[in-house]
Formats: structure tokens, C-alpha cells, sequence
């Protein structure tokens, strides 16, 4: 039996990129997550993945032993990987029998942590059955009885240092096997190390031959010890150089619960959308976590609901308004919520559900202004790439896209690649400046101002009907245009 996932249900070979480096960039995530969280996040899962791995973090969340466990998990994983490495870098027989018993005494370590009382949900219980069979294999049990009567070796490491071409050993300090083997370095006339001590990556075999002769009982003991039970260990029964790579996957878990509880402890609450069958994305008071930059506190994040479903054309819009309205935030909302939710974590949100999307692709620009002259080029490539791969199983995110160019030309372009998107199913939002191109078969979506307070941002996302508003005074104020200037260019365009 193989070691199962604790991510996936089924092997999914050769599965396309869920969000690239890109989104993870364009959502301002890349310090918030380690690498290893984000080669996770970058997969997605499928709809049982994505319930599977909410049993995960339910377990978590109830019984915060489990999550100390999960954390052991993690580190005794990373120290089978360190261990596997030493053993395949040794070269002598010697050193490889006293490397090993370090490996065999942590893989039962690993054993005791990772079977779970009353596992959860599919993962969990595929998993804690697959590290049962093991614990209670013959083999192991004999492996845990050699163990105990074996003293670890790590206590007797010697650092090694060659000067002037005599190797001189001080033993580690503090245990008493060092102390006697400092006895026989002093009785043999040599100098101690000086105080920088370092150990060497690799034992030499010169040092191991000598120990296991310092400890004739104890190093037969482990002979015995990998004679027995090495083929066992890395045959296809125990297959212990598959469970490193459950370090990622343990620790994944372990970040986001991490992540998670300080999300809440900051305010945001922090909750799993339900997957459902129908197309449709339903996430009440999403909320935008990349404003803790700002010093904000969840409670004081405007939340908005974001709600797009395949049903009457609502899975793509237009977003407009004011500028510094909120739509970006908003946008960067959506697709955090989207992220999370499509690999089974917690979510921003109030609640909600959501169906199952195989791609997540974004578009926030750089910079926004109207000078740009070489960005348009740039950016019908990355719009034509998006359209060539966007499907109804697609969620797409466009900040501003066009905005560097003149407006006729980033009308049409918008226009183009919105109702391209719109019409072959994906679902999606676009954010613009043009508010011309609101009204059209594709619906739209307006940040709110208070007009009775000074155009006061109110920072909530609403359904609109079209308008021909183009809040102008916020216009010429981000683009620095007079109204002079911006009458001759309305004029230029044909328009009144």
C-alpha cells in the first residue's frame, strides 16, 4: 500500500497550473505565504478535494491538539528528509548502520504522531489507516524493540578539523560518551579545537570506524538493527522515502491554520464556502486582508458580497466608479476568496458557496496612467493568451487592462475582450475607467459614492444599471487634464 495524500484523493497527473506566479503577485500574496504554501495554492483541487481538505481544517479548528500534532508532523517529516539525505551521502557501510538508526528511531516518531484517534474525513481517515498498517506491522514492531536497546548516536557526533594536515577531534561538549572520548584525545597527546566548532556535512568513515570501535556493543546493536529492518524500511511496505514529501503537505495545513487564526485574531473573519453543483460563485462580505498593510483591522474592512453565476449571463461584469472607490480592493477581494476557496481553505468571507473552477487568472497592471505607449502591446498579448485558455470552468480578474492607451483604442479592446470572455462562459470581473461601456449585454457592477457628503467613498460594491457618469472631476484629477483639456479630446472623438 502507498502512502496516500493528504492533499489529493486521486493521482492527477500532468494537472494544469490552478494561478500562476503572476496572480499570487497581483493579489499581494507573496509575503504572506512561504513558497512551499504557494506551490499548493497553485495546483487548486477538484470539488472532493476541496470538501476533503475542508475536513482537514475543521479538525484543526476543533481540536487544537491536532494542530500541535500536525506541526510535529511537520518537522519530524523535514528531519526523515535530512536524515535520508545523510544516509545516501555516506559512502562507508559503518556510517551508514549508525545513520540509520537515527532514521529508523524517527520514522517511528512520525509513526506515533500521525496516527489519529478519530480521524476525519477522507484524507485523514485514508491516511491514519495507511499509518496503522504500519505501526502494527511485524517488522516494525521488531524495529521499535531493537530500538530501545540502541543509545543514540546523535550524543556521541564528533566535530572533525584538519590543520596543517593532523586531524585533531574535541568531542561535542556536554555528554558523557564525548567526555570519554575526549579522554582518549588527551591520553593520545592531541590539542584540542579551538572554540569555532563546526560539524562536517558528511561523517568520514575514519570517525565512524573509530566510534564503532569506542562502542563495540552498541554499534552491533544497530547492525542488527539495519540488517533487519533497512530492506523493510525502504522496500515498497514501508516506503519511508515517500513520507518527506508529506512535509509539505503537513505543512501546509499547519500554515494556513496558522494563517487563519491570526486572520481572526486581526478581525477578518475567517470561514469554508460550501462547493456546490451549480455554476455559480455566492461569497457574502468578502473582505480584502492585503488593507492590514494600512493598519486596518477586519472589523473595520467595508465587507461585499461577490455574486456571479452562469444563470441570465451574471458571470462576467463591468466594475466602475470613482476613483479611489474601492474597486480595486474589491477585485483583490474576489480573487484572495477565490484562491483560498478553490484549494479547500478558509476564506475572508462571511459565508457562502461556491462551485469548482479550474483556472484563476489575473490582470492588474503595473502602473496606471495614460501615457504608456509600449504597455498596450503588452497587454493584448496577455489578453489574447487569457482569452485562448479562458473556459466556463475559468475565473478572470482584469484591473484596468487597456487603460495605457488612448480611448478609443482601449474601448475596443475592452469591449473585445470582455464580451469574449462573457459570451464563452467565464466567469469574471473588469474593472474600468470607461464608463461608456457599461449598459451592454454584460452587466455591471458600480462602487458607491455618498453625493450628499462630498462624493464620500462608502467603499461598497453594488449591481448598477448604466450610467453616463464618468465622475469627471475624479477623471482629470488622475490623469492631470484640465476641462479644457479634456473638452478638446471629447470634441476630437466626435463627441458632444
Amino acid at each position: 500500500m502507498s502512502c496516500p495524500s493528504l492533499l489529493t484523493c486521486t493521482v492527477r497527473k500532468n494537472a494544469p497550473v490552478f494561478a500562476s506566479e503572476t496572480v499570487f503577485t497581483d493579489l499581494m500574496l507573496r509575503d504572506v505565504f512561504s513558497e512551499d504554501v504557494i506551490r499548493v495554492l497553485s495546483r487548486g483541487a477538484d470539488a472532493g478535494e476541496i470538501a476533503a481538505r475542508q475536513d482537514v481544517f475543521r479538525a484543526l479548528e476543533n481540536n487544537p491538539s491536532m494542530a500541535e500534532r500536525f506541526s510535529a508532523m511537520s518537522s519530524s517529516a523535514a528531519n526523515l528528509a535530512r536524515l535520508l539525505r545523510r544516509y545516501d551521502d555516506l559512502h562507508d557501510s559503518t556510517g551508514a548502520v549508525m545513520i540509520f538508526t537515527h532514521l529508523a528511531k524517527e520514522f517511528l516518531r512520525f509513526l506515533d504522531l500521525a496516527e489519529f484517534p478519530s480521524p476525519r474525513g477522507q484524507l485523514l481517515t485514508e491516511f491514519s489507516a495507511y499509518i496503522h498498517n504500519l505501526k502494527i506491522h511485524p517488522l516494525t514492531e521488531e524495529m521499535r524493540r531493537l530500538c530501545a536497546d540502541i543509545p543514540d548516536f546523535s550524543g556521541r557526533t564528533l566535530r572533525i578539523r584538519t590543520v596543517d594536515g593532523s586531524l585533531q577531534m574535541t568531542a561535542v561538549t556536554g555528554n558523557a560518551a564525548a567526555a570519554h572520548f575526549e579522554a582518549n584525545l588527551t591520553a593520545m597527546g592531541l590539542p584540542p579545537t579551538p572554540d569555532r566548532q563546526r560539524s562536517p556535512r558528511q561523517m568520514p568513515a575514519s570517525f565512524s570506524d573509530g566510534l564503532a570501535k569506542l562502542y563495540p556493543t552498541e554499534y552491533a546493536a544497530a547492525q542488527v538493527l539495519h540488517d533487519r529492518c533497512a530492506p523493510y524500511l525502504f522496500g515498497e511496505e514501508a516506503d519511508i522515502r515517500a513520507l518527506p514529501a508529506l512535509s509539505r503537505e503537513i505543512g501546509f495545513y499547519a500554515a494556513i491554520h496558522k494563517f487563519t487564526q491570526q486572520m481572526r485574531e486581526e478581525g477578518f473573519p475567517m470561514n469554508l464556502p460550501q462547493v456546490c453543483e451549480s455554476r455559480r460563485i455566492c461569497l457574502r462580505g468578502v473582505r480584502d486582508i492585503s488593507l492590514r498593510r494600512r493598519g486596518l483591522r477586519g472589523e473595520n474592512v467595508v465587507p461585499n458580497d461577490l455574486m456571479l453565476t452562469a444563470e441570465g449571463g451574471d458571470n462576467f461584469f463591468w466594475l466602475t466608479g470613482a476613483n479611489g472607490g474601492g474597486k480595486t480592493v474589491f477585485l483583490r477581494a474576489a480573487g484572495i476568496a477565490v484562491l483560498l476557496a478553490q484549494n479547500g481553505c478558509p476564506v475572508p468571507c462571511d459565508g457562502g458557496e461556491t462551485a469548482c473552477f479550474t483556472r484563476l487568472m489575473t490582470h492588474f497592471p503595473l502602473n496606471e496612467d495614460f501615457s504608456g505607449t509600449g504597455r498596450f502591446d503588452e497587454e493584448m498579448q496577455r489578453a489574447e493568451a487569457i482569452m485562448a485558455e479562458a473556459t466556463p470552468e475559468s475565473v478572470i480578474l482584469l484591473n484596468e487592462t487597456f487603460s495605457g492607451t488612448d480611448e478609443v483604442k482601449s474601448a475596443a479592446s475592452s469591449r473585445m475582450l470582455a464580451e469574449t470572455l462573457h459570451s464563452c462562459g467565464a466567469f469574471g470581473i473588469y474593472v474600468t475607467h470607461l464608463h461608456e461601456l457599461t449598459g451592454s449585454t454584460i452587466p455591471s457592477l458600480a462602487a458607491v459614492i455618498d453625493e450628499s457628503s462630498g462624493n464620500r467613498r462608502t467603499y461598497r460594491i453594488i449591481r448598477a444599471p448604466r450610467t453616463d457618469s464618468s465622475h469627471a472631476a475624479d477623471i482629470l484629477y488622475k490623469y492631470s487634464l484640465t476641462r479644457g483639456q479634456l473638452a478638446e479630446r471629447r470634441k476630437h472623438l466626435g463627441k458632444p
